[in-house]
C-alpha cells in the first residue's frame, strides 16, 4: 500500500513538472515570436526610410520581456533594451503606463548600459522596489541596480516579472 502511494505521489510530481516546463516553453516561444515580429518591422521601416538600401543582417538584439500583474489583471510586453523602457503614470511619455496616483509621472526606467541592464528610479515620490529571490532592494533618489532574469519590479500595487534575453534575427 505504501509503495502504491509513493508511486502515485512520484507520478503526480512528475506530471506537474512536465506541465510547468511545457508552460514555460510556450511562454518563451511567444516572446521570441514577438521579438521576431519586431525585428521584421524594424527591417521594413529601415528599408522604407532608406529607399530599399538596408543591411540585410541585423545583429543580436538585447530584449526584455515584462509580465505585469496588478489589480486590473495582467499584461505582457516585449521591448528592445537599446531603446530603453520607461514606466510611470504619464500615459503619453512612458512605455508602460501605471494609472495609480501613488506612482510618479516618470517613475523609473530600464536601460542598457555597457552591455548590462539596469533599473533606475527617476526620483519617484514613493521609490521603486526590486525583489530578487528572498531579498528586496529599495531604490530612491535616482539609484540604480543591475537587473537579472526572474527579478521582480514592484511599483505600488503593480508587480513585473522580467526575463532578459538575446534575440538573433534569422
Amino acid at each position: 500500500m505504501i509503495y502504491l502511494i509513493i508511486t502515485l505521489v512520484g507520478l503526480i510530481v512528475f506530471i506537474s513538472s512536465v506541465i510547468l516546463i511545457k508552460r514555460e516553453q510556450m511562454e518563451q516561444q511567444k516572446y521570441f515570436e514577438t521579438a521576431n515580429q519586431m525585428a521584421k518591422e524594424t527591417y521594413l521601416m529601415s528599408s522604407l526610410q532608406n529607399h530599399g538600401l538596408v543591411n540585410s543582417w541585423f545583429g543580436p538584439m538585447q530584449m526584455i520581456y515584462l509580465k505585469l500583474y496588478n489589480a486590473k489583471g495582467k499584461d505582457k510586453y516585449v521591448f528592445y533594451l537599446e531603446k530603453g523602457v520607461t514606466i510611470g503614470r504619464d500615459s503619453e511619455n512612458n512605455s508602460i503606463w501605471i494609472p495609480n496616483p501613488r506612482v510618479s509621472l516618470n517613475h523609473c526606467r530600464i536601460i542598457l548600459y555597457n552591455g548590462q541592464t539596469y533599473l533606475q528610479d527617476l526620483n519617484s515620490t514613493n521609490g521603486t522596489r526590486l525583489k530578487r529571490r528572498l531579498k528586496t532592494y529599495e531604490l530612491v533618489n535616482g539609484e540604480s541596480i543591475a537587473l537579472k532574469s526572474n527579478d521582480k519590479i514592484i511599483i505600488e500595487d503593480t508587480r513585473m516579472k522580467i526575463v532578459l534575453f538575446t534575440y538573433q534575427p534569422m
